[in-house]
């Protein structure tokens, strides 16, 4: 075959939407949902059952070595009483403006033994009483009397879970943020691993690092459910965070490669649901697994079941052709050919009919695909923060496929009038990418849209990923209330689909992004007796902001020039880690102020919806080039108000 280009995208035309895709869009949908399990399974693994603390004798039937006591050098906080000398000489506590210190002494069987202000005080057994996070008694007199350490004789927990990591290593009380934590640390990983897993899947193809990083995970997950202590556990979350990214980077780059340019609109958005699938299946996960450790083994073992798409699901053709495998890309147009009923196809034929050798061709075809070009860079997008890195990785696979269709010239076929510019020093050609970020936020205009793609990237990740992980503190059953959260994706999804077709992106998303933040602050004020009004309008805000979430990622890629849209979605996949490695923290503060979520999320929401306004309309514009066409659109909406 001779050397050149090759348009793709007429390729995937000639072989149709048929069976083939559909069968991988399923195939790669399943593997994307189970992203979700591990997102949202800490809720689950982690959960909390209800913990106070352990009484004496409940010490003593944990610990049958030991007294049940604490030591002589464990603390009583007295809460401020003392002993009244007054009363017929007995040794009665009553209260004073000073806390007051007390060790155990002697255990005398019903009764304990205390030291007290050099004299000792009786202190029945019967009389204990637990809280959540600290013990204490009753006196004689009725005084109350708090023991100054934290729960010495360890927790009880309730019967919701039969183990947790919570409950098996008392992440509770003052180690109660570490559960929030290992949340953040696992956004973390997948955020390096997206920087890591990028180079790869451009590299080695998409398929194969799918694959690679499944069956690790499958390991990684797998070696987690035995561990036995916290740090070794958040390690290795770490790790299943950062293969996580890598499974869902792959797997949606790979499903929108495997249809034309036309469909990935849709196509990219509707792959989404596959995650609502999955968060509404791990909230069923957990209800049936109590015990942790075997629902570590649920959620990590199921990647194996990957193992025949090695040979049943070819690579991605615009990968193959951009790397120069043609034999291999001959391969995968026969299988897809045949799956789709289209036997007559012959592979290398249609390839060859396909290859653009000289340069005015060349020329042509950019022109005749200059809005299938926009299609690709259109689609190739999550919007979904579950995977919070997919741009960088989405858009790296657009420039594989415009490099197929010709839009980059190769040295054997470029004018000769472009030689002394091919001449140009790699260093210099990166020096001018840097002046053109620079040019990027030079413009006024330009800089402002920017900051308002930032800001919306943020507010998204954290009101998705926030409202998401506030289920268990929510009222009513977390099983159910994670299922209806991952449910009510569905219909976001669709609607989101429908509306940025016909009404555009820049209305629909100041709309979606003020109805979660009306949810939001209507739920702040809900009585807390209407348990289900107040479910029902958080649910609302999970429904808006999921729309929002696709709306913005849509927008995103139409509202960057070109030449910078890669650097310009790496920075606002920064803000939008921010976000999703902010919330959990949020979440942790809502155990303490239960109304401060609900409170951010809706000003955020509110503000976002505001600054939307202040961006252009992208709808059925074609694809921009330079910073100058996009402040042109600015103009022309300013125009268009005055008139």
């Amino acid at each position: 075959m001779a050397p050149g280009k090759v348009n793709v995208d007429d390729i995937q035309l000639e072989l149709g939407s048929g069976r083939f895709q559909l069968l991988a869009f399923i195939v790669l949908g399943l593997i994307y949902s189970r992203g979700a399990w591990h997102v949202f399974g800490i809720m689950f693994l982690a959960g909390d059952p209800g913990h106070k603390c352990a009484l004496p004798s409940q010490a003593e039937e944990m610990a049958p070595n030991a007294s049940g006591f604490p030591s002589h050098s464990d603390t009583i906080s007295h809460n401020g009483y003392h002993k009244d000398e007054d009363r017929t000489g007995s040794h009665m506590l009553n209260r004073t403006g000073e806390d007051q210190m007390v060790t155990p002494e002697i255990d005398l069987g019903s009764n304990m033994l205390y030291a007290f202000q050099g004299d000792s005080v009786m202190v029945s057994r019967a009389n204990w009483t637990a809280n959540t996070c600290d013990v204490s008694y009753i006196t004689a007199n009725g005084s109350s009397v708090r023991l100054a350490s934290e729960c010495p004789y360890g927790w009880s927990y309730g019967s919701q879970f039969e183990a947790t990591v919570l409950s098996e290593w008392d992440l509770v009380c003052s180690q109660n943020f570490l559960v929030e934590l290992s949340i953040t640390v696992f956004m973390v990983g997948a955020t390096v691993g997206a920087m890591l897993i990028l180079p790869l899947a451009d590299r080695f193809g998409r398929k194969s690092v799918m694959l690679a990083c499944l069956f690790c995970q499958a390991a990684v997950g797998s070696a987690t459910a035995f561990v036995d202590n916290y740090i070794l556990f958040t390690v290795l979350r770490f790790v299943v965070g950062m293969l996580n990214i890598g499974v869902g980077l792959s797997s949606f780059v790979l499903v929108t490669e495997t249809f034309p340019a036309k469909q990935r609109t849709v196509v990219s958005i509707a792959f989404q649901i596959f995650w609502a699938v999955g968060v509404m299946t791990v909230a069923g996960f957990g209800h049936l697994v109590r015990n942790w450790r075997h629902l570590e083994l649920l959620l990590s073992l199921p990647n194996l079941l990957a193992l025949p798409c090695y040979w049943l699901l070819p690579e991605s053709l615009p990968w193959l052709v951009s790397r120069n495998r043609l034999i291999d890309a001959e391969n995968a147009i026969s299988k897809i050919a045949k799956v789709n009923g289209k036997k007559d196809i012959n592979a290398r034929a249609l390839l060859s009919s396909h290859t653009v050798s000289d340069d005015s061709s060349a020329a042509s075809l950019v022109s005749n695909n200059s809005q299938e070009t926009f299609k690709m860079g259109e689609t190739v997008n999550t919007p979904q923060g579950k995977c919070t890195q997919d741009s960088g990785l989405c858009q790296e696979g657009s420039a594989s496929l415009s490099e197929q269709t010709g839009t980059e010239k190769t040295p054997e076929n470029e004018n000769p009038g472009m030689n002394e510019a091919r001449k140009e020093k790699p260093e210099n050609r990166q020096m001018s990418q840097l002046q053109l970020v620079v040019e990027l936020f030079s413009n006024g205009r330009m800089r402002l849209y920017c900051c308002v793609m930032f800001f919306l990237f943020f507010v998204n990740s954290l009101g998705y990923f926030g409202i998401s992980f506030s289920a268990p503190v929510l009222h009513g059953n977390p099983f159910v209330n994670l299922c209806i959260l991952g449910a009510v994706e569905i219909p976001a999804d669709i609607i989101c689909i429908l509306v940025s077709e016909r009404m555009g992106r820049r209305y629909p998303n100041a709309v979606f992004l003020l109805l979660c933040g009306i949810a939001n602050i209507v739920a702040l004020f809900t009585p807390d007796h209407l348990v289900f009004l107040k479910l029902a309008f958080v649910m609302l805000g999970k429904f808006a902001i999921t729309a929002s979430y696709s709306t913005v990622y849509l927008y995103s890629a139409e509202i960057f020039p070109t030449a910078v849209r890669n650097q310009a979605m790496g920075m606002s996949s920064v803000f939008e880690n921010i976000g999703s490695i902010s919330a959990p923290f949020i979440v942790h503060a809502a155990k303490t102020l239960p109304h401060l979520p609900l409170v951010i999320f809706g000003v955020l929401s509110m503000a976002g919806a505001t600054v939307t306004l202040l961006l252009p309309e992208t709808h059925n514009r074609p694809l921009p080039q330079t910073v100058n066409e996009i402040t042109e659109w600015g103009y022309e909406r300013n125009t268009n108000n005055e008139l």
